[in-house]
């Protein structure tokens, strides 16, 4: 599952908008797909690293 959430900037904010609210406030169309191209662009890098992440981890390395 694809989760897209915007956080609050503020010191000890807690509050996401998730992407419905964000596009409900993005009336101007250019800017609308500027976001979403944005936030798939993201959500495929994230992906992209956890995958990664998870089948090449790091070797664990011991000092004698």
């Amino acid at each position: 599952m694809w989760i897209v959430a915007v956080e609050c900037m503020g010191t000890a904010c807690y509050v996401l908008a998730d992407e419905d609210f964000i596009l409900s406030l993005l009336t101007n169309s250019s800017l609308r797909d500027k976001y979403q191209k944005y936030t798939f662009s993201d959500h495929v890098k994230v992906s992209m690293l956890a995958f990664l992440i998870f089948h090449f981890p790091m070797p664990s390395f011991t000092v004698a």
